[in-house]
């Protein structure tokens, strides 16, 4: 690009002081240098912003599990994702690189449907078909709570404003609560 040195042609000016000339001959080459740049400027302005690289990617994980059909996911106080696997009887935990782990459940045929973060540091799920809450550790230690109304097919469960926590009885036709301590 070839460079070009801009002169500013110095008129003498009878009452204006050397001040005032000094700004007005800093005024001149800033307008100049702005008259050089503005053709750079206006094309940079006009450019169309790229678009975000990873907005819409999908990224799948096969579960290990044959017919697991996974329901409810939950983020876990261990920096992973634990999900129910309805059709393995299963709770599974998935890192966030993608490692699965599969925790079989102590009742055949339960077919837990959503978990949830408890305030007690573990995961807590409903088994549909069990008609029970469990309850698992981060390390995999699985507890079973009966539910009293029988076969009342428990569905979503969530941590309350009040850190216990609730879950629907879609077939008893009632709200469920549960203590985690």
């Amino acid at each position: 690009m070839e460079q070009r040195e801009l002169k500013v042609k110095d008129v003498p000016t009878p009452g204006i002081s050397e001040d005032t000339r000094s700004l007005l001959r800093k005024v001149k080459r800033i307008t100049c240098l702005l008259l050089v740049l503005l053709p750079s400027l206006l094309a940079l302005s006009c450019s169309p912003a790229p678009a975000p690289a990873t907005a819409g990617t999908i990224t799948e994980f096969p579960i290990p599990t044959a017919g697991s059909q996974p329901e409810g996911i939950t983020s876990g106080p261990d920096q992973a994702l634990w999900f129910a696997e309805g059709g393995g009887d299963k709770i599974g935990r998935i890192s966030t690189s993608g490692t699965i782990t599969a925790f079989t459940l102590p009742t055949a045929d339960s077919r837990p449907y959503r978990i949830t973060s408890g305030p007690d540091q573990a995961l807590w799920f409903t088994e549909a078909q069990g008609n029970k809450i469990g309850r698992i550790s981060t390390g995999g230690t699985i507890t079973e709570f009966a539910i009293p109304t029988p076969q009342c097919w428990p569905g979503g469960i969530t941590r309350g404003p009040d850190n216990r926590l609730w879950f629907t009885e879609k077939l008893g036709t009632k709200i469920g609560q549960i203590t985690t301590g």
